[in-house]
């Protein structure tokens, strides 16, 4: 983050709201006469009211009153707009800051525009001119005289106003502003696509001014907002047939609201029909649709709000409710505008609206506004939700359970962030923390489990049984912690990478909560929360104040919390040591070791139980590494659990159990704790040897992470009637943050071979941006081919070949550019049939280079080149040659061939492609035993490509002659084909000329399995 000029004051209580009358007469505010003297008089009497009933900070305070005139034609708005600033801080101020929001999308040399490029999103670099968006502020006048806006040289998208007088504490100064704001195509939150416009971010604004100064935050896309609260009046000018919504309540004209009020009726009988209905009502709206070039002026009050956004688009449908608290005479308007082809997706939004209201007025407070609305933001290539004030634009979920946790969380906001005006920039986790352990309150309350599976009906009763909200709250946690990549939760938003974003501001925090609310009492907890809100609601509060409210109403020290899970990335691993249990005076008596394998500690809660029936349950505080706890039981238990409803942060539940039953479950479910769980999933493959061969895969470790882990494949080959497995184990340790460690062993049982291998693996990578990874590995293998059946004789040699390999592999990316350096060393012996033992060393080195050229087009570049030292005297096996062509996997790594006799064409060499080597495409067979040199070449259009490589193979007694190849090819998903047009020694490759017959088609296509790609990926 940018490190701005603060200035440290003293804090001094003071509140005030503003009506309207601000916005009516357009005063000269600071002139010393008497309705001046009159509004001091008034502000004085609201802050000693403030005293009185309030606690002791102050907050300034930012009221706009909005004219904006959309031009439908040019995707511009000319806007005007009055602001009121009222100073109620002890000190004065000589400058105001203003978020100057649009100009993000203006060029990329702004926050925005550096964000994108360190998170290598290239939709806004490679865009026009044409698409990008800013905003001119044609005149800015203070009490009606022009004054200059300066701007920071990095930061286009903020503004400074010198005052030309100080602003006293408890004065306040009128800003006018004219602008044009041109808006851009949808790269992040606000812009204009497919006819729709969100315009969010889209006036001049003014920060927070808080204790610690100004708080002027460039726009970013990974990180919110940091707004004052006021008062908004705004009017929208804008063709009529738009239909719009907004923060606040649409007040005039009149035949706007009732023109809404129609249109809730009609999609009302729209949302009821049926599928079919629907599709013939949707095709004759769009035969008749048509667009109107007359002009309406709509206007929307909002009181009390951090912001204020607007959607507009002609397509939209509309639902409308109420919603009304019990014991209350004033309903809440609910507002549902959706795109037509969304329907069904929408259907059930406005009850989930209403639960959503229930649930957080029960444990913060009633919703303080009169409308909430709920949009339809599909046409923007964005996916998700995003809140403002009083309206959420949200990308249509396609799962039930998704769609509903996206409205919960995003209405959800106007509690957290927007009654309580966090500083989301500052403190992320405060309002999407928070707001993530309240949304699974919603589930907890609304959703029964068995109705949370991810899956629609059918399906969720046979796939994805145990995937539920829960499951999905925590999973961003569960697998960064996995990888080991975990960072704190108290960072600003912007030195998160996207994946860590997720769990240190959404998830380890509500992880957090959630143990906080067990630990302490639901009911205690709740109470504890409206306590918070009610001392801090339109307040900004912070971190430390929402600890001492916490700690105050709960009476307990939550240090853990804030100091180590917030602040580090300290880990829980608690394990059941041992248990020992003895019958002494007429009750079993049970000393329960509990270990600690990481440096948090937290509560934790104990369970016993006999044949499922529970003896004693109680929550302890290990605050060592090794502590002993004791227990007393009437009977002896059969099971001791810690942490049982997985409520810590602990990243390796499977050693709190004293025991784990097997459990078989079908693959794509998330891991049960408290079961030793083996996915299985019926599997059946095929190759020219074996035929069909049908079995299963049973392994361990799923969806998440875990340290332990192994893959079982019986098979049965139906062609051969030979029984084939496959057998691996790994194991995963971490030394810290950005380093990870694993070995692994493999036995294999294949048709006319057997293998062994055991490799063990260090990657080091950087501990926030994984913009450059290192990896070492290590590795032994024992391979003997014993059938040749299953084998091409002209690739493969007979025998028996011990090796030991090493590699070295550096990845690095940049914005449009990543690149892959590998280097591996292989010494080898063989024992071949009639020949005897042979010593060997092949050393080859690879580096790889992807360049982005524009959104459809890249540039890829590889260079090969590797050597065999050996004896003269002795032979090398065929598999350990270098061939022209590409690969054949001596080492049996890969799993994706399906022939390696060379009976069919899809038998490496042949027709099928495993890119390593020299990779000429097109020159099969054709090998050497010495040496190999490559350089490869590809251009990539969308799904096409066209290719040029160059290189040879050398045995001993050869010259280099440089064999070259030319063609195209096409790239679907992940499979690859190519076509050589030109060999220009085809001699060496099938005898055939160029591709002037369309026999020669037969043997050049080649056909390859690109799971990785081209390019280097970390």
């Amino acid at each position: 983050m940018r490190c701005w000029t603060f200035l440290k004051f003293h804090k001094v209580n003071f509140f005030m709201k503003n009506d309207q009358s601000h916005f009516q007469t357009n005063p000269r505010i600071r002139n010393r006469n008497g309705s001046h003297f009159l509004f001091i008089f008034i502000l004085i009497f609201q802050t000693f009211f403030t005293l009185l009933f309030s606690g002791t900070d102050w907050r300034n305070t930012a009221n706009y009153q909005i004219d904006a005139q959309l031009d439908d034609s040019l995707h511009q708005l000319e806007g005007s707009e009055t602001i009121v600033y009222i100073n109620s801080s002890p000190d004065s101020i000589s400058q105001i800051w203003l978020l100057l929001y649009p100009n993000a999308y203006r060029n990329e040399e702004t926050a925005l525009g550096r964000e994108q490029r360190r998170d290598r999103q290239t939709a806004f670099h490679f865009s026009t001119k044409k698409d990008r968006g800013f905003i001119n502020l044609e005149s800015v006048q203070i009490d009606g005289k022009s004054v200059e806006i300066a701007t920071p040289s990095d930061s286009s998208d903020l503004g400074i106003i010198h005052l030309p007088e100080m602003l006293l504490p408890n004065d306040s100064i009128q800003i006018d502003i004219n602008y044009t704001l041109k808006f851009p195509n949808i790269f992040s939150r606000s812009g204009y696509s497919r006819g729709q416009y969100q315009v969010f971010q889209w006036y001049p604004k003014i920060p927070v001014y808080d204790a610690d100064g100004w708080h002027p935050y460039p726009y970013l896309n990974n990180g919110e907002y940091y707004n004052e609260f006021g008062d908004y009046d705004v009017t929208i000018t804008l063709p009529e047939d738009f239909i719009v919504g907004a923060s606040g309540t649409l007040v005039s004209p009149a035949s706007e609201i009732a023109r809404m009020d129609s249109l809730a009726k009609i999609g009302a009988l729209f949302i009821n029909m049926s599928d079919a209905d629907r599709k013939r009502t949707l095709k004759k709206h769009e035969s008749l649709s048509g667009v109107s070039t007359q002009m309406k002026t709509i206007r929307f009050v909002a009181r009390n709000v951090i912001d204020f956004g607007w959607i507009a688009d002609r397509d939209f449908l509309v639902q409308k409710d109420y919603f009304a608290y019990p014991g209350t005479c004033d309903s809440i308007a609910l507002w549902n505008l959706l795109l037509p082809e969304n329907a069904k997706v929408w259907r059930n939004s406005l009850s989930i609206v209403k639960n959503t209201l229930t649930l957080y007025g029960d444990i913060c407070g009633p919703y303080p506004y009169p409308t909430v609305s709920i949009v339809d933001g599909s046409k923007s290539p964005i996916n998700g939700g995003m809140e403002y004030p009083m309206i959420a634009n949200i990308t249509p979920q396609r799962f039930d359970l998704l769609m509903q946790a996206t409205i919960a969380h995003e209405v959800g906001h106007n509690w957290f962030y927007g009654i309580l005006g966090f500083n989301e920039r500052e403190n992320a986790w405060l309002d999407e923390g928070i707001n993530t352990w309240a949304e699974c309150r919603y589930f907890d309350r609304f959703v029964p489990i068995s109705e949370q599976r991810i899956l629609p009906e059918p399906l969720r009763n046979y796939l994805l049984t145990d995937f539920t909200h829960a499951t999905l709250s925590r999973l961003s946690f569960d697998l960064v912690t996995g990888m080991n990549a975990e960072l704190p939760s108290n960072l600003s938003a912007e030195q998160y990478p996207t994946a860590q974003y997720a769990s240190a501001i959404y998830a380890k925090p509500s992880i957090g909560l959630a143990l906080i609310e067990k630990y302490s009492g639901r009911e205690k907890f709740d109470g504890a929360m409206k306590t918070f809100y009610d001392e801090w609601k339109f307040r900004h509060p912070r971190p430390d104040d929402f600890r001492a409210s916490l700690e105050r109403s709960l009476n307990i020290d939550l240090s853990w919390f804030f100091d180590d899970l917030i602040k580090t990335t300290k880990r829980l691993d608690y394990q059941l040591q041992s248990a020992t249990s003895k019958f002494i005076e007429n009750q079993w008596i049970t000393d329960i070791i509990i270990r600690n394998a990481g440096d948090l500690f937290t509560p934790v809660l104990v369970l016993l139980s006999k044949d499922g029936n529970m003896l004693d349950s109680a929550w302890i505080y290990p605050k060592s590494n090794r502590e002993t706890f004791r227990f007393k039981t009437k009977s002896k238990p059969s099971l001791i659990a810690i942490d049982p409803d997985r409520l810590t942060p602990d990243v390796d539940f499977s050693n709190n159990y004293s025991k784990l039953p097997i459990l078989l479950t079908p693959i794509l479910n998330p891991d049960k704790p408290d079961r030793f769980q083996v996915f299985f999933l019926p599997f059946a493959t095929v190759d020219y040897t074996n035929g069909i061969q049908t079995g299963a895969i049973f392994f361990r470790g799923n969806i998440t992470p875990i340290r332990h882990q192994f893959i079982i494949k019986p098979l049965y080959g139906w062609k051969s009637t030979r029984i084939l497995g496959y057998y691996s184990y790994k194991n995963t340790l971490y030394d810290r943050v950005g380093t990870e460690f694993n070995y692994s062993i493999a036995v294999a049982q294949a048709s006319g071979r057997e293998s062994y291998h055991f490799s063990a693996n260090k990657a080091v990578y950087p501990k926030f941006f994984r913009n450059h990874r290192r990896d070492f590995r290590f590795g032994l293998e024992y391979h003997n081919i014993f059938d040749l059946h299953s084998f091409d004789p002209q690739c493969w040699t007979k025998g028996r070949t011990t090796a030991a390999t090493g590699s070295w592999k550096s990845q690095r990316q940049w914005f449009l550019s990543e690149r892959e350096f590998l280097s591996k060393l292989r010494i080898g012996n063989a024992t071949i049939s009639g020949i005897g033992s042979n010593l060997f060393a092949k050393i080859s080195s690879e580096y790889i280079f992807h360049h982005k050229l524009d959104q459809s087009e890249s540039l890829n570049l590889r260079v090969f080149a590797g050597f065999t030292v050996t004896s003269l005297t002795t032979s090398l096996p065929r598999q350990e040659y270098w061939y022209a062509s590409g690969g054949i996997d001596p080492s049996f790594q890969e799993f994706f061939i399906y022939d390696r006799s060379g009976n069919t064409p899809f038998s490496p060499l042949r027709n099928w492609h495993l890119a390593n080597g020299i990779n000429l495409i097109g020159y099969q067979k054709y090998s050497g035993n010495r040496g190999a040199f490559g350089i490869n070449s590809e251009y990539r259009f969308r799904s096409t490509f066209a290719f040029c490589d160059f290189g040879d193979a050398l045995n001993r007694s050869d010259r280099f002659v440089g064999h070259l190849d030319l063609g195209v090819g096409l790239k679907i998903g992940p499979l690859k084909f190519y076509l050589p047009l030109y060999l220009n020694h085809p001699k060496d490759a099938d005898g055939l000329p160029q591709l002037t017959n369309f026999k020669s088609l037969k043997y050049r296509w080649t056909l390859e399995l690109d799971l990785k790609g081209f390019s280097a990926s970390l």
